[in-house]
């Protein structure tokens, strides 16, 4: 497969992340019932449209 994606939505570690990575939007929404080592529960939101944005609710 030689196609390019614009986003990459990831899970499993429980653990946020947002970042770009060689152009490429690599989110991680976090976990809204297992916070892990951090001190909030998170999840994310991604609205596309003409473009991508992403971000995180992060609550105790």
């Amino acid at each position: 497969m030689d196609e390019e994606v614009d986003c990459i939505v990831f899970g499993h570690s429980h653990i946020p992340y947002l970042r770009f990575e060689k152009g490429v939007l690599m989110f991680n929404p976090g976990s809204a019932t297992d916070k892990r080592r951090l001190p909030y529960y998170s999840y994310g939101i991604l609205t596309v449209d003409k473009t991508i944005k992403a971000e995180h609710i992060f609550y105790k």
